[in-house]
């Protein structure tokens, strides 16, 4: 009875659901690996990667995407998020894949940027299918502190 007992509790144990080859494949789903997630909530946009550094004058983007048209990139600036999205297409959309690792369709990448930047001088390029953005960082104003002088009133 106590055996039995076990087996149904490790049954319930997450990590012996994904032991099934259909449990680890939906681990992946989950988790996204690369390719359109359930978690988004938008099931037919994907991901591509991306990498955010900085140098000492500018916040660098670079996207992964290659097989997209320059014209089809939208790159936009909303406060301090980054937002490229784009769509890539299948050329071979109508044949019977045996195998299938690369997304397609409508894709964003959202980064948040880890300082202020100036929105006039930001610039973009796209070779060997990456997209490069390099933004400004904003200078910053050097504040002088202001002495405000408290009068008293006489009684």
């Amino acid at each position: 009875m106590e055996k039995a007992l076990a087996r149904e509790r490790e049954a319930d144990h997450p990590w012996f659901q994904l032991s099934s080859t259909q449990g680890f494949s939906h681990f992946f789903v989950l988790l996204g690996a690369g390719r359109e997630t359930i978690l988004s909530g938008r099931s037919n946009i994907w991901h591509p990667p991306t990498d955010v550094y900085e140098t000492d004058t500018h916040v660098m983007v670079k996207v992964e995407v290659a097989g997209v048209s320059e014209d089809d990139f939208e790159v936009r600036l909303q406060g301090r998020t980054l937002v490229v999205a784009g769509r890539r297409d299948d050329p071979a959309a109508k044949l019977a894949y045996q195998q299938s690792e690369i997304s397609y369709g409508a894709f964003c990448s959202e980064v948040y940027l880890p300082c202020d930047v100036d929105e006039t001088g930001v610039q973009a390029s796209y070779e060997n299918g990456f997209l490069y953005v390099m933004l400004p960082r904003r200078q910053q104003e050097h504040k002088v502190p202001v002495v405000v002088l408290i009068e008293h009133e006489s009684h």
